[in-house]
């Protein structure tokens, strides 16, 4: 949704740490009213004091619902007439240029806004300077005795709206590429010019040998990546020219597709040298890291936004390379890059094997799901992926692996959605990444996902039939064959729209269950349930039929899932009572339809080929339960890793807490290398409870949680756990304390210190 201001609210970052003169401020901003007076949206200053200068984008100051650029005092501030905002609700990409020459400019959806114009000189700003979103400036308050800043900031021209991605230049953006930053390729841009006829003609030639002048030669295809920045300087040129790209067909941005860019920018700018693209703007080999499988009839800036939206939420590095292959074969010598008959020698093949994953780009038609090179470089992808891979005893606290991820993008009305194979970065909001990722998929086109879901790949077309026959050969000599791969690539479909359609309550219709049990060789699996208060038992049964008999990890979270009952939660027990999992997570936090007896149950049903297991617990569980619980535990032989989160359960006394330990640890041919505990809000658990619990922590234990926040627990409670924790050789310690416990007044606590002196690779302290 953005950044949500409501005329009272400000946002700022850190100090820059760097100095700027000329630059340039990017926002996609949304007024929540046009009536307000005097706002900022996006300022850059050095925000000490309220003199302190600063450059702002601005609405409705000194012109009526108009833009402008405001400065300390006016010094550089000046109405360019632009023309007044009549309507609420509207995202609009605005953009302030801050040239060295003093020309200031704005843009308003790529076009510019008003008239340009220029001060005697820009400001250097400091060092110190932060950039602040929802207000026109802001200074730091000063304490009335002290004389002294403090870290309280006051405001002035708050803005109520919606701020969505905005960006700061340490230079001056040129009108096009304000123009392609907002996808719009404004004809306002070009000037009158005769049309090119060919796209060898002089006038295109020469411009093109201006732009990429001599190649680096790159003698492997699949180290010719492209990256981000690169492929901005092809569209930019797109942008500049296009226009004159006649042979009778009128071009622009929003038209233009790769088969343009091949035939009036690729193939020509590589006519001289014979090379690929890549060669003329690379000054070495360029590994990819993802290998880009799409249709060349999409439209190039659906293109870009999808490749950058997925670079957003994968937190790619600017230098991270793309395999494109329009980029990076050789146009004029297709031959001999995938003319082979043997698929494994072409560069498509070549390039995937070097790549982390696969990037599937799919235009609104999902065009390349029907394509056979497509089809080609997906299968391949299903054939590399982790959640496939065989776990052993060495590696099964793991809950993904990066063989070959594969990642699924739409430009959905403008808007790109990313389906990510596991979780990423981003995700991680308020500590829960796989609710984070399940929300933000919850976007991709329904229609996209349907058409997933009965995907063939023996349909996929190709332009030459040849190809077709050879890579249809290839896929049915392999080890998984078509039909497997058409499982393994429904599934992904399946799992990405699951918590839509249980909104929807339409998972029978689509048979999600039965497109995932088919998906017969999937060993990982995770879902995020959570607070979708309306699933119920038969969602349950549901998500059981479609777990897959080879499953060896499953991570689930049913958070706040308050309709689901023990009749639900039998069903998913009898379903992994099946499996071989060798990792449980489960969230059953705010289940409170469920009896103790039932989660016991489900311990008790999971399979003894168990290694981990980790549990979030609903706050009614009591001692039966939890005795339940200890002695299932007990009888897993091979469990090494036992995560449990009582916090809020009351009524659990600290003896029964206790044995549940000593279950953990009781088994003699057992070696439990990791033990968590949340007992926060357990009043009933004490000091002397501790104590004992310190003192049956075993020896081969590598990694320790406990979390105790307002619990009744003294000092020596935690003191007989450092002394303790003097004999363990840990490598990850995470204890939570009662926040009143002052740890430098404990009179033991150098033996505390002394415990991680003597902890070997202490990795987490």
């Amino acid at each position: 949704n953005g950044l949500i201001l409501n005329g009272n609210s400000f946002v700022y970052t850190e100090e820059l740490g760097f100095k700027i003169k000329e630059k340039t401020l990017e926002v996609w901003v949304e007024l929540f009213s046009v009536e307000q007076e005097e706002v900022g949206v996006m300022s850059l200053g050095e925000m000490g004091d309220a003199t302190d200068p600063f450059d702002s984008i601005v609405f409705n100051q000194r012109h009526k619902a108009e833009w402008m650029s405001c400065s300390e005092f006016f010094h550089r501030s000046q109405g360019v007439s632009g023309g007044a905002e009549k309507e609420k609700g509207i995202l609009h990409h605005m953009v302030a240029t801050y040239s060295e020459d003093g020309m200031i400019s704005l843009y308003k959806d790529g076009q510019p806004y008003g008239t340009s114009y220029t001060v005697d000189s820009l400001h250097l700003f400091s060092e110190k300077s932060r950039v602040v979103f929802g207000a026109r400036h802001i200074w730091q308050n000063s304490d009335e005795a002290s004389n002294k800043k403090t870290k309280l900031f006051t405001s002035t021209g708050g803005l109520v709206g919606r701020v969505l991605r905005a960006a700061l230049y340490d230079q001056a953006l040129t009108r096009e590429e304000v123009a392609l930053n907002a996808a719009t390729g404004s004809v306002k841009l070009w000037r009158r010019c005769e049309p090119c006829q060919h796209p060898k003609d002089k006038k295109n030639m020469d411009l093109l040998r201006a732009e990429f002048p001599k190649p680096t030669v790159i003698v492997e295809t699949a180290k010719r990546g492209i990256t981000m920045s690169q492929l901005r300087r092809v569209y930019r040129f797109a942008c500049q020219h296009c226009h004159r790209w006649g042979h009778g067909k009128a071009r622009n941005m929003k038209t233009l597709d790769l088969y343009d860019l091949c035939d009036w920018l690729i193939k020509p700018a590589t006519w001289d040298f014979n090379c690929s693209l890549v060669e003329v703007m690379a000054d070495r080999p360029q590994v990819p890291e993802w290998f880009v499988s799409h249709w060349w009839g999409e439209l190039i800036m659906d293109f870009l936004r999808c490749l950058s939206e997925h670079s957003f939420l994968r937190g790619l590095a600017y230098n991270v390379c793309f395999w494109v292959c329009a980029y990076a074969n050789r146009q004029h010598s297709l031959v001999g890059e995938v003319g082979s008959n043997i698929l494994e020698s072409t560069s498509f093949y070549k390039a995937m094997k070097k790549a982390k994953g696969v990037l599937l780009v799919l235009d609104e038609a999902a065009t390349a799901l029907e394509r056979i090179w497509c089809a080609f470089e997906e299968f391949q992808a299903v054939t590399m992926s982790g959640a496939y891979r065989k776990h052993d005893q060495k590696d099964e606290e793991e809950c993904e692996d990066t063989t070959m991820l594969l990642d699924i993008v739409v430009s959905h009305d403008g808007d790109p959605v990313v389906l990510t194979e596991g979780h990423v970065d981003h995700d991680d909001i308020d500590h829960k990444v796989t609710l984070s990722k399940a929300s933000r998929e919850e976007r991709f086109p329904m229609s996209i996902i349907q058409r997933g879901l009965t995907l063939k790949l023996a349909n996929a077309k190709a332009s030459k039939p040849e190809d077709k026959a050879l890579i249809l050969r290839w896929m049915e000599a392999k080890d998984i064959g078509m039909d497997e791969a058409n499982h393994r690539l429904r599934a992904i479909f399946a799992i990405a729209s699951w918590r839509k359609c249980v909104m929807e309550k339409n998972v029978a219709e689509m048979k999600l269950h039965e497109i995932l049990a088919n998906d017969e060789k999937r060993t990982i699996l995770k879902f995020d349930f959570s607070y979708l208060f309306q699933f119920e038992d038969c969602d349950a049964w549901y998500f059981a039929q479609g777990i897959p008999k080879s499953l060896q990890i499953l991570e689930v979270s049913f958070e706040w899932c308050t309709q689901l009952g023990d009749a639900g939660l039998r069903a998913i027990a009898d379903a992994l009572a099946r499996t071989e999992v060798r990792v449980f997570l489960l969230n059953l936090r705010s289940c409170n339809k469920l009896s103790g007896q039932a989660i016991a149950g489900l311990v008790e049903r999971l399979p003894h080929t168990l290694r981990h297991l980790e549990l979030q617990l609903n706050d009614k569980i009591d001692d039966t339960c939890v005795r339940e619980i200890a002695k299932h535990v007990k009888e897993k032989a091979d469990l090494i890793r036992l995560d449990l989160n009582f916090e809020g359960c009351g009524a659990i006394s600290g003896s029964v807490m206790l044995g549940l330990v000593d279950a953990a640890v009781a088994p003699p041919q057992r070696k439990l290398q990791m033990l968590g505990l949340n007992i926060s809000r357990c009043q009933n658990i004490k000091t002397r409870h501790l104590t004992k619990i310190a003192q049956a922590l075993p020896q081969t234990l590598s990694e320790l949680k406990l979390h105790c926040g307002r619990c009744e627990i003294r000092a020596e409670g935690f003191l007989a756990l450092a002394d303790k924790l003097t004999t363990l050789r840990l490598a990850k310690l995470d204890i939570r304390a009662t926040p009143d416990l002052h740890w430098e007044a404990l009179e033991g606590v150098k033996a505390y210190k002394k415990a991680w002196g003597n902890a070997s690779g202490a990795a987490e302290k």
